[in-house]
């Protein structure tokens, strides 16, 4: 999971907020984007080349495969997780358990699993070692680039 965002300009327009990010090197990093408002309701991108839409842009919906049981962690050596993930929600594919995520800042491939919230006890979501996981979050926003020019700008809007 990789952050890619560079934040240009933000502001209000009547009762809605809007950020303006300048997007590099999204076909390479998945990029995502953490805005900076409570509800994100449109989300758009332009490439910067030819002022095409070569971007989608959606709520996070991050899939992967644990590689390892570690006790009431989700834990997936290919990935280096960020802080700003927590909170997001993660569901074990395989056997339908869900669960809240905070960042584990000993170990970046390693997120603490947390069954009702994130006050809550550690859960193990992924008892087998060997599960699929997918993590979402309304609030971030992930980035996929649709062909190799992968610059741009993402527009954000909320409240």
């Amino acid at each position: 999971m990789v952050w890619g965002k560079t934040r240009g300009v933000f502001g209000t327009c009547g009762n809605f907020k809007f950020e303006i990010y300048t997007l590099t090197d999204v076909k390479a990093t998945r990029s995502l984007v953490k805005p900076m408002m409570n509800n994100v309701y449109m989300a758009a991108s332009t490439n910067v080349t030819d002022n095409t839409d070569v971007f989608a842009a959606q709520p996070l919906n991050w899939t992967g495969q644990v590689d390892g049981n570690t006790t009431d962690k989700l834990d997936d050596g290919s990935e280096v997780f960020d802080p700003d993930i927590n909170g997001a929600q993660a569901t074990n594919i395989t056997d339908g358990r869900t669960s809240f995520v905070t960042y584990d800042k000993d170990t970046a491939s390693q997120l603490f699993c947390h069954k009702g919230g994130m006050a809550d006890a550690v859960y193990d979501l992924c008892p087998d070692g060997n599960e699929n996981y997918v993590i979402r979050n309304q609030r971030i926003i992930q980035l996929v680039a649709g062909n190799a020019s992968d610059d741009g700008t993402l527009l954000v809007l909320g409240v």
